[in-house]
């Protein structure tokens, strides 16, 4: 509702009703210091008369937690008086409140009474700009740290990238077969350890390809050239070992699982 200034250090507060129709009133705002229970019990005395005032009809409410919302049915004598009398006044929908005597905590939390709004924004207005400082600085401090982060990310990368473009095919070709041959070296004590008949014919081919594959990875240096025969012959090694490799543990987890049941 709307705010009237009736003295130097007083203001009335309004609520805000209005007609909609030839019986009912719409209340959607109570005026500051009005509780809507408080008011609805009020009501609901208005209903039943009191005072020599003609009892009204009834009223129903649709409240939202945000928002307040009555609507009085009257008789059509009522609403006329009502209009006459003005809707404010008959529903009480005024309050009064004064600016002189304020009494609140300061900025260092002791009770002090202010004699105008303006001597609160004074008191505080230091407080306030003080702590748009210190939150601009804390957001700072986080921005500048995820700064840091994507910044060292970023040189991580690109040195990951300047390596990957020094590096040539054959460099390349190496790290792959180191990979390969950690990889068997990892899985070779389970193939050991295997008593599956599959997998004792099959560990001869794969111990003397893995051997032959280690033998040629010596001879190789990362700095010198070497035959694209030998790197093509190796790859076909290495490729029919992971095939056999795979293929055994596949039947070693097949065998687990029998002797689980």
């Amino acid at each position: 509702g709307d705010i009237e200034q009736v003295s130097n250090d007083r203001y009335k507060i309004n609520g805000n009703t209005h007609q909609v129709n030839n019986v009912s009133v719409r209340i959607i705002e109570l005026p500051i210091r009005v509780w809507t229970q408080n008011y609805k019990e009020s009501l609901e005395l208005w209903i039943s008369g009191i005072d020599k005032v003609p009892s009204w009809i009834l009223y129903k409410e649709d409240h939202t937690t945000t928002t307040v919302d009555f609507t009085v049915k009257l008789s059509q004598t009522s609403l006329r008086d009502s209009l006459e009398e003005e809707l404010e006044k008959r529903f009480k929908m005024s309050t009064t409140i004064g600016t002189s005597n304020m009494v609140c905590f300061n900025g260092k939390g002791r009770i002090r009474k202010y004699n105008s709004p303006e001597e609160i924004l004074q008191e505080f207005y230091t407080y306030r700009l003080e702590y748009y400082e210190k939150r601009k600085a804390h957001m700072i401090n986080i921005l500048e740290a995820e700064e840091q982060k994507i910044l060292k990310m970023k040189a991580v990368k690109e040195k990951e990238l300047r390596d990957f473009r020094r590096k040539t095919p054959q460099q390349l070709w190496i790290e792959d077969l180191d990979c390969f041959i950690e990889s068997w070296d990892k899985r070779s004590l389970s193939i050991d350890e295997s008593s599956d008949d599959k997998v004792e014919k099959k560990r001869p081919l794969l111990i003397g390809s893995v051997d032959d594959a280690r033998e040629k990875r010596r001879s190789f240096s990362i700095d010198e050239s070497f035959d694209n025969k030998d790197i093509h012959e190796l790859n076909e090694d290495i490729e029919e070992v992971s095939k056999v490799a795979s293929l055994i543990q596949k039947d070693n987890e097949n065998l687990d699982k029998r002797k689980k049941r």
